[in-house]
């Protein structure tokens, strides 16, 4: 027993490290899609904090008046306690960004502009259904080695926009 964890404790560290040196070797366009990616991740876990990691602090939507992370925090805290259910399980609701529909330009280094389509399902039973399909075009900054979502303008393609959003 004690020589296979002599070799796994050594092969679990090595494997860290090479997630770690993945990491930081990764492009930014990598690291792009990796922070859309972990906000829709947060999203449907509906964790608020890891949501808010993805938002710069002067974070701005241009397509509606006085939205800002302030705003945003408090929209996404309304629609993850209306998804709550009388016995605590939450309501299905997800967010989707098709692979396909991103499309990064990084200028300079320091900002991206990150276009993309998002769209918000609600589960019907067994079956999820459209609720509301935009065309996002985001602006993303890079800070310190991370790059936040800075400002935002978005069109409904389909659907409507849900109460609270």
């Amino acid at each position: 027993m004690k020589r296979i964890l002599s070799f796994l404790v050594p092969a679990a560290f090595v494997a860290i490290l090479v997630v770690v040196a993945i990491k930081a070797l990764a492009g930014d366009e990598s690291r792009i899609r990796s922070q859309i990616e972990a906000f829709t991740v947060a999203f449907n876990d509906q964790n608020l904090g890891n949501c808010l990691d993805v938002i710069d602090p002067g974070y701005r939507d241009e397509s509606v008046t006085e939205v800002d992370r302030k705003m945003l925090t408090t929209v996404l805290r309304y629609v993850f306690m209306k998804q709550m259910r009388s016995d605590g399980k939450a309501v299905a609701m997800r967010i989707r960004v098709p692979e396909q529909s991103l499309h990064i330009e990084i200028d300079e280094g320091e900002k991206a502009h990150v276009d993309f389509e998002g769209i918000l399902e609600n589960r019907k039973g067994e079956e999820w259904r459209l609720q509301w399909h935009v065309q996002v075009e985001s602006t993303m900054r890079k800070v310190d080695g991370d790059w936040l979502i800075y400002r935002t303008r978005h069109s409904t393609l389909e659907g409507k926009r849900p109460q609270g959003f």
